[in-house]
């Protein structure tokens, strides 16, 4: 398969979209849902969430959580805002608020919850590197190693060599 460049580009940039509408699919399946159920009351009564989740054929679980998300922090965001949804920071604000939360503060709160998530990829590789150093600190000492069988470690040590020589290599 011979694949061009701008080809390539043109698939990255569909991913990239059909990415964000899955993304979103979550909270257009709960905007929907409360268009019909009354969950105001725990979602019982002729149309509850848990009818509604079945007949669609999503988890009970799932819907309520995508329902609650949205109530309380996605529907009070901007429509520019809800284009590009981060779900962690949804989650994180949800976390941080209430019902009762104002509509700026839930604003405020998204825009700081995704703000602390955009690190830049240099940092972000030395945070990962970081929580490997734990791993290795607490498997060094550990009964662990013991515990594993000769093929994972054999495992372990091939991507510890790989990242060793990657550093090395740009450090020169």
């Amino acid at each position: 398969m011979k694949v061009t460049k701008q080809q390539y580009n043109a698939a990255v940039n569909k991913g990239k979209f059909l990415a964000t509408q899955a993304k979103n699919i979550y909270y257009q399946l709960a905007e929907t849902a409360l268009s019909v159920c009354d969950v105001s009351v725990g979602g019982q009564g002729k149309y509850s969430l848990n009818k509604y989740a079945k007949d669609v054929g999503v988890n009970h679980s799932s819907l309520q959580t995508w329902v609650r998300e949205y109530k309380n922090v996605v529907s009070k965001l901007s429509k520019k805002e809800t284009e590009k949804l981060d779900r962690s920071a949804v989650r994180e604000v949800l976390a941080r608020s209430n019902k009762d939360t104002s509509k700026k503060d839930i604003k405020e709160l998204y825009s700081k919850a995704k703000k602390e998530r955009e690190t830049p990829e240099d940092l972000q590789l030395v945070e990962d590197c970081k929580r490997m150093k734990n791993i290795v600190f607490h498997v060094r000492d550990s009964w662990a190693l013991n515990r594993m069988n000769k093929e994972r470690l054999l495992e372990l040590s091939e991507y510890s060599s790989i990242i060793c020589k990657a550093i090395k290599a740009k450090g020169k």
